[in-house]
């Protein structure tokens, strides 16, 4: 392959992320933007499309600006894309959002979950799919919003498309869905070939014809217009790759090709994601394919990390989530006896509860604010390992290796992880899994590698973390308590008016 540069585009819920990355896939420059999910409502989640096209436009032109020694543009030779996932929102034909993008956490959807379900199981569901109903975190429910509350809309959109969809427009005029998104949909059918499921669209009421055309996350869904190239000062005609939702690009830059492999994902929420062989479904997890054939994701995701830090953080009166975990590390393992569950947004894997809560319990006259600081990553350890046991128990085999990335996998988080679980970590060099995997994927696309080579690829490695034997048996002791704590309180977590 000839020097030539790809670009990863990652659209988070508080940041944008894009990298350039060499012909190796190796990163060489970075830029962020922050974006930001709007609460119009108690229990609606939503981003802005457009104002998330402004942030990768601010991203791109630093990520470009950035790269040691300058960067001729005509050597950008691709471009993928990924985001937070699920996302939708109806799209008109000029691509033009009609409606906010609503996402993962938002709860609006309950009864069009309920009345989905009073007609079909869970467990038929997900054999068909992989993937469970939830409201917000399947699009499925939020597609059923729309067409019961703003018909209009519906009616008048192109089609209904994720983020990802809406940003290869803006970039290429072309519409397009990949296949983990698509899947994220419950629409999509497990098996093969791919395609959308159109017996369970009609049942449901979902126009098919509104479902954007599916395609590889490797695929090229278009070139560059010249007014993208001209706003993000790339050639025009790049090739973009379709890229894909956020855990399966991280799954691409994680490495993540072995079966047995696991990666956690430590950003604003966290996902293991376990590789396998066969698509082993099971209500409590996703199961999706890989981007390489004769693979498939088992995915859990959470809706704990990244903003438990920043509550706590804003709690506890520290500035930054850095000061907030260097807070924790004053209090010594096992925090003076508190241990906190994590719950405060309800979660997703593998409880899917949306009415679970967070509390801290074993609090006392001498507790610290060191001692609330240290159990608010403990909690967060002990909630990952209860994933983790539940995980393997589905597989009916360990997880052989374990990485992690993200941009909340601070030391200390990594260290207490290590700890909690008893297992050796491998942290990932920098925490642009799922940018880097764009790139990679653009690359593909651009066809300067293929499947087989990014079967090969592997991500530079940050450093081992290794379980402290000294604390292991503390860190039992406080996790089976912690186990106990959420079906003790669940029926008190029911608060009238929230």
């Amino acid at each position: 392959m000839s020097a030539e540069y790809v670009i990863g585009i990652d659209v988070g819920s508080t940041a944008t992320k894009v990298v350039i990355c060499d012909d190796l896939g190796r990163i060489v420059s970075r830029g962020t933007a922050p974006t930001e999910v709007l609460r119009p409502r108690p229990g609606w989640a939503e981003v802005d499309f457009v104002r998330c096209w402004d942030g990768v436009v601010s991203a791109c032109q630093a990520a470009l600006a950035a790269v040691p020694d300058g960067l001729d543009a005509m050597r950008v030779a691709g471009i993928g894309l990924t985001s937070l996932a699920p996302t939708v929102a109806p799209l008109a034909k000029r691509g033009a959002p009609l409606h906010a993008g609503i996402i993962y956490e938002d709860r609006r959807s309950v009864q069009q979950v309920e009345r989905i379900l009073a007609g079909a199981s869970q467990a038929s569901i997900v054999k068909r799919t992989g993937i469970r109903i939830e409201s917000g975190s399947t699009t499925l429910s939020s597609m059923r919003w729309l067409v019961e509350e703003r018909p209009e809309l519906v009616e008048a959109c192109a089609y209904l498309g994720s983020l990802t969809t809406y940003l290869a427009y803006r970039l290429t005029g072309n519409f397009g869905t990949d296949w983990a998104n698509a899947q994220l949909s419950g629409l999509f059918a497990l098996d093969e070939p791919p395609r959308w499921l159109e017996d369970w669209c009609e049942q449901l009421g979902i126009p098919v014809d509104k479902l954007p055309p599916h395609m590889p996350s490797q695929a090229e869904v278009g070139s560059v217009l010249p007014s993208a190239a001209e706003e993000l000062g790339i050639p025009v005609g790049t090739p973009v790759a379709m890229g894909g939702a956020d855990a399966q690009a991280a799954a691409v830059g994680a490495g993540l090709v072995s079966p047995r492999a696991g990666v956690m994902s430590l950003g604003t929420t966290s996902v293991l994601t376990v590789c396998g062989e066969r698509a082993a479904t099971d209500p409590r997890f996703y199961t999706r394919r890989h981007v390489l054939p004769e693979r498939y994701l088992h995915v859990a995701p959470t809706l704990l990390g990244g903003t438990t830090l920043r509550w706590a953080a804003a709690l506890l009166g520290v500035a930054t989530v850095a000061e907030m975990v260097a807070l924790a590390g004053a209090s010594a393992p096992g925090a003076g006896g508190v241990i906190f569950l994590p719950y405060l947004m309800g979660e997703r894997a593998p409880l899917w509860d949306r009415e679970a809560r967070g509390a801290f319990i074993g609090l006392q006259l001498g507790t610290s604010r060191e001692d609330m600081a240290r159990a608010v990553v403990e909690g967060i350890a002990f909630a990952l390992r209860n994933v983790l046991a539940q995980m393997e128990a589905h597989l009916g085999e360990p997880v052989a290796a374990l990485a992690v990335t993200g941009g909340a996998a601070f030391p200390l988080v990594l260290q207490t992880l290590a700890d909690v679980l008893q297992r050796p970590l491998t942290a990932i060099e920098g925490g642009e899994s799922a940018a880097q995997g764009a790139a990679l994927l653009a690359l593909v696309a651009a066809g300067r590698a293929d499947l087989e080579w990014l079967a090969a690829w592997q991500p530079r490695l940050r450093e081992n973390y290794l379980p402290n034997e000294s604390d292991a048996g503390r860190y039992e002791r406080s996790f089976e308590t912690f186990s106990h704590l959420y079906p003790a309180l669940r029926d008190t977590m029911d608060v009238p008016g929230q």
